[in-house]
């Protein structure tokens, strides 16, 4: 079972699971996992630490720490709560959920994915569609269609792995 597994074993069978469900590259994926929290793949086995029921994009006091109850996005692929809704068609979806159900979390951050790559499926060229989806999923499909579906910083790093 995998429940039995630490978080970070979890995330990557998770992943491992869904990339191949949707014949995503792994390392695309991997790399948004890093780049969205401290989950390392190539540290799963000794990473006993990372927890995957994390929260961010809240907001911040004065001395830089996350003011509880401000976060917006929740668990490895740190999914915010509307897009989880939004892309299951289902109001019932909680922040628990989220953060606490990795395989849920992991199933719903690629559903959006391969939701948006299927909505660029118009862009012929491979890595301008990928770059596309990833600017999607970190701004939203509305704010990157609003920015002339220009891609951002975001999708380069994952996507050419050049963020460190």
């Amino acid at each position: 079972e995998v429940k039995k597994y630490t978080d970070a074993k979890q995330v990557k069978y998770w992943i491992d699971y869904y990339c191949k469900k949707y014949d995503f590259k792994t390392e695309i994926l991997y790399r948004l996992l890093e780049k969205e929290t401290n989950w390392r793949h190539t540290d799963v086995d000794s990473n006993k630490r990372y927890k995957a029921a994390q929260a961010g994009d809240g907001k911040f006091d004065k001395d830089g720490k996350m003011i509880k109850g401000s976060e917006r996005s929740f668990g490895p692929m740190q999914v915010q709560l509307n897009t989880a809704r939004v892309t299951w068609n289902d109001g019932r979806i909680t922040k628990k959920q989220l953060r606490y159900d990795i395989e849920f979390n992991i199933r719903t951050g690629m559903k959006r994915l391969a939701i948006d790559y299927n909505y660029f499926k118009g862009v012929k060229n491979r890595d301008s569609r990928w770059l596309y989806t990833l600017s999607a999923y970190n701004m939203g499909l509305p704010n990157f269609e609003y920015s002339k579906r220009r891609p951002n910083l975001y999708a380069y790093e994952i996507y050419y792995g050049k963020y460190r």
